[in-house]
This record gives C-alpha cells, structure tokens and sequence, in this order.
C-alpha cells in the first residue's frame, strides 16, 4: 500500500493539479469573454506587473559572489532572486502609496 501511495499518488495528484489549473483557466477566460470591460480592467493590470517585472529586471545584478559559489547559485539564479526582490520592493512601495493616499483622501472629503 505504501509503494502504491508513492509511486502512484504522486502522478494522481499531478493529474488533479492538472485539471485543477485548467479549469480556473477555463473559467476566468469564459468570464472574460462574457464580461469585456473587466478583461480589459484585467488586461491592464496584468500589463503593470509585466512592466513592473522588467523594471525589476533591469535593476537586478547578476553578480555571484564567493558564498554564493558554496550554494551553487549561478549568474542566472542571482538575477532571478534580485528581480523577486526589487518586484517585492516596488510592489510593497505601491501599495503603502496606495494606502496612504486613500487615507488622506478621506480627511480632506
């Protein structure tokens, strides 16, 4: 029973992951049809966090410094974790921005 479950439950889960994505795709791209202002609204969004990404990119080094060679951590990994970072970063400025101007919006209605 035990070999059945690691063999075997791995590749079910897989499947039921598999058709678990496909259906929340299928779902959202069905309502984006239906609803066209939305999925520009949504399209729009998407495209920010694309730009944001590249910004993002183009702002992380790829430098690999000594400790990173203990990690096995090459040029490609460490721009890939330095463009997470500054996503994060610029990601979490806008939304302190955001909050913050809501905020004194509301004082002065």
């Amino acid at each position: 029973m035990g070999d059945f479950l690691a063999n075997n439950g791995i590749i079910i889960t897989y499947i039921l992951l598999g058709i678990a994505v496909f259906a929340a795709v299928a779902s959202s791209v069905i309502n984006m049809i239906a609803n066209t202002k939305a999925a520009v609204m949504t399209l729009i969004g998407v495209g920010g966090l694309i730009v944001i990404a590249l910004i993002a990119k183009g702002m992380a080094s790829d430098e690999v410094t000594p400790l990173y060679d203990n990690f096995g951590i090459d040029a490609a990994a460490s721009a890939n974790v330095g463009m997470g970072l500054y996503t994060f970063y610029i990601l979490s400025f806008l939304t302190i921005a955001a909050v913050v101007y809501t905020e004194i919006s509301k004082i002065f209605k």
